[in-house]
Protein backbone atom coordinates (compact mmCIF):
# COMPACT_ATOMS: atom_id res chain seq x y z
CA UNK A 1 0.00 0.00 0.00
CA UNK A 2 1.55 3.48 -1.28
CA UNK A 3 0.29 6.45 0.56
CA UNK A 4 2.40 9.66 1.65
CA UNK A 5 4.75 10.11 4.46
CA UNK A 6 2.63 10.63 7.63
CA UNK A 7 3.93 14.06 9.96
CA UNK A 8 0.84 12.83 12.66
CA UNK A 9 1.98 11.64 16.27
CA UNK A 10 0.93 8.78 16.00
CA UNK A 11 0.88 8.43 12.43
CA UNK A 12 -3.27 7.81 11.31
CA UNK A 13 -3.97 7.10 8.15
CA UNK A 14 -7.66 7.43 6.67
CA UNK A 15 -9.32 5.01 4.00
CA UNK A 16 -13.41 5.26 3.56
CA UNK A 17 -13.48 7.37 6.39
CA UNK A 18 -12.16 5.22 8.91
CA UNK A 19 -9.24 5.87 10.61
CA UNK A 20 -6.17 3.67 10.67
CA UNK A 21 -3.05 3.86 13.08
CA UNK A 22 0.44 3.09 12.75
CA UNK A 23 3.10 2.84 14.88
CA UNK A 24 6.61 5.29 14.01
CA UNK A 25 8.97 2.29 13.49
CA UNK A 26 6.18 0.95 10.84
CA UNK A 27 5.38 3.94 9.36
CA UNK A 28 9.77 4.17 9.07
CA UNK A 29 9.26 0.56 7.75
CA UNK A 30 6.52 1.26 5.05
CA UNK A 31 8.44 3.72 3.76
CA UNK A 32 11.79 2.31 3.46
CA UNK A 33 10.30 -0.08 1.10
CA UNK A 34 8.20 2.51 -1.00
CA UNK A 35 11.31 4.42 -1.30
CA UNK A 36 13.60 1.26 -2.52
CA UNK A 37 10.87 0.13 -4.70
CA UNK A 38 10.68 2.88 -6.58
CA UNK A 39 14.44 2.92 -6.78
CA UNK A 40 14.14 -0.21 -9.01
CA UNK A 41 11.18 1.62 -10.74
CA UNK A 42 13.77 4.41 -11.86
CA UNK A 43 15.88 2.53 -13.24
CA UNK A 44 13.43 0.48 -15.23
CA UNK A 45 10.89 3.12 -16.28
CA UNK A 46 12.31 4.26 -19.84
CA UNK A 47 11.47 8.19 -18.89
CA UNK A 48 14.79 7.12 -16.56
CA UNK A 49 17.26 5.35 -18.49
CA UNK A 50 19.85 6.91 -20.04
CA UNK A 51 19.37 5.91 -23.90
CA UNK A 52 22.77 5.74 -25.03
CA UNK A 53 23.45 2.40 -23.15
CA UNK A 54 25.74 0.14 -25.16
CA UNK A 55 28.52 -2.74 -24.00
CA UNK A 56 30.95 -0.35 -22.12
CA UNK A 57 28.02 1.26 -19.83
CA UNK A 58 26.02 -1.57 -19.81
CA UNK A 59 27.48 -3.88 -16.99
CA UNK A 60 27.88 -0.62 -14.63
CA UNK A 61 24.15 0.09 -14.93
CA UNK A 62 23.41 -3.69 -14.16
CA UNK A 63 25.80 -3.87 -11.20
CA UNK A 64 23.91 -1.07 -9.55
CA UNK A 65 20.36 -2.20 -10.57
CA UNK A 66 21.05 -5.67 -8.86
CA UNK A 67 22.32 -3.55 -5.84
CA UNK A 68 18.93 -2.51 -5.48
CA UNK A 69 17.22 -5.29 -6.20
CA UNK A 70 19.28 -6.77 -3.11
CA UNK A 71 17.99 -3.53 -0.92
CA UNK A 72 15.11 -4.14 -1.70
CA UNK A 73 14.59 -7.54 -0.99
CA UNK A 74 16.69 -6.99 2.57
CA UNK A 75 13.70 -3.87 3.04
CA UNK A 76 10.60 -6.14 2.84
CA UNK A 77 12.29 -9.34 4.05
CA UNK A 78 12.23 -7.03 7.58
CA UNK A 79 9.21 -5.34 6.47
CA UNK A 80 7.45 -9.01 6.19
CA UNK A 81 8.85 -10.91 8.95
CA UNK A 82 7.08 -11.70 12.37
CA UNK A 83 8.58 -8.96 13.85
CA UNK A 84 8.19 -6.49 10.95
CA UNK A 85 5.09 -4.07 10.06
CA UNK A 86 3.72 -6.57 7.94
CA UNK A 87 1.26 -7.76 10.50
CA UNK A 88 -0.08 -4.25 11.02
CA UNK A 89 -0.41 -3.29 6.88
CA UNK A 90 -2.00 -6.55 6.61
CA UNK A 91 -4.83 -5.62 9.22
CA UNK A 92 -5.49 -2.54 7.65
CA UNK A 93 -5.39 -4.27 4.19
CA UNK A 94 -8.14 -6.75 5.28
CA UNK A 95 -10.14 -4.37 6.68
CA UNK A 96 -9.97 -1.89 3.81
CA UNK A 97 -10.45 -4.24 1.08
CA UNK A 98 -13.48 -6.16 2.86
CA UNK A 99 -16.08 -4.59 1.27
CA UNK A 100 -14.88 -4.85 -2.15
CA UNK A 101 -13.57 -8.98 -1.22
CA UNK A 102 -16.94 -9.55 -0.38
CA UNK A 103 -18.68 -8.32 -3.59
CA UNK A 104 -15.99 -10.00 -5.63
CA UNK A 105 -17.19 -13.52 -3.75
CA UNK A 106 -20.34 -12.93 -3.73
CA UNK A 107 -20.39 -12.15 -8.01
CA UNK A 108 -18.04 -15.78 -8.22
CA UNK A 109 -21.07 -17.68 -6.38
CA UNK A 110 -23.79 -15.56 -8.39
CA UNK A 111 -21.71 -16.52 -11.68
CA UNK A 112 -21.49 -20.41 -10.28
CA UNK A 113 -24.81 -19.91 -10.53
CA UNK A 114 -25.54 -19.12 -13.58
CA UNK A 115 -23.25 -21.55 -15.07
CA UNK A 116 -25.31 -24.60 -13.25
CA UNK A 117 -28.57 -23.07 -14.60
CA UNK A 118 -27.30 -22.48 -18.65
CA UNK A 119 -25.75 -26.85 -17.69
CA UNK A 120 -28.14 -29.29 -19.41
CA UNK A 121 -30.61 -31.11 -17.09
CA UNK A 122 -29.39 -28.85 -14.43
CA UNK A 123 -31.95 -27.78 -11.56
CA UNK A 124 -31.28 -25.13 -9.60
CA UNK A 125 -33.70 -24.15 -6.65
CA UNK A 126 -35.01 -20.43 -7.10
CA UNK A 127 -34.35 -19.80 -3.68
CA UNK A 128 -30.84 -20.07 -4.48
CA UNK A 129 -30.86 -17.61 -7.37
CA UNK A 130 -32.70 -15.31 -5.55
CA UNK A 131 -30.75 -15.86 -2.32
CA UNK A 132 -27.52 -14.82 -4.34
CA UNK A 133 -28.89 -12.20 -6.61
CA UNK A 134 -29.75 -10.23 -3.32
CA UNK A 135 -25.88 -11.10 -1.90
CA UNK A 136 -24.66 -9.38 -4.83
CA UNK A 137 -26.67 -6.26 -4.90
CA UNK A 138 -26.22 -6.03 -1.24
CA UNK A 139 -22.43 -6.23 -1.60
CA UNK A 140 -22.18 -4.15 -4.96
CA UNK A 141 -24.30 -1.65 -3.15
CA UNK A 142 -22.02 -1.32 -0.28
CA UNK A 143 -19.28 -0.72 -2.62
CA UNK A 144 -20.84 1.54 -4.80
CA UNK A 145 -22.00 3.89 -1.32
CA UNK A 146 -18.15 3.88 -0.45
CA UNK A 147 -17.31 5.13 -3.71
CA UNK A 148 -20.22 7.79 -3.78
CA UNK A 149 -18.78 8.87 0.08
CA UNK A 150 -15.52 9.11 -0.64
CA UNK A 151 -14.60 8.66 -4.47
CA UNK A 152 -15.83 11.11 -6.83
CA UNK A 153 -19.40 9.03 -8.09
CA UNK A 154 -22.02 11.44 -8.27
CA UNK A 155 -24.55 9.18 -10.17
CA UNK A 156 -27.91 7.63 -9.04
CA UNK A 157 -26.72 4.08 -8.02
CA UNK A 158 -29.73 1.06 -8.50
CA UNK A 159 -28.00 -1.97 -9.02
CA UNK A 160 -31.37 -4.26 -8.79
Amino acid sequence: MFFEKLQDTPPTFSIDGVKYEFTTGSMTEIWNCKEALTNIYNYCEPDTIEMNRDFSNYMGWKKDLVKALKEWDKVYAKHSSSKGSYKEMAEVHSKAMKPLSEMIEANHNFQNLERMIAAPKSEVPEFRSIALEEQFCEKMTTCCQIFKDFGTLNDHFDIR
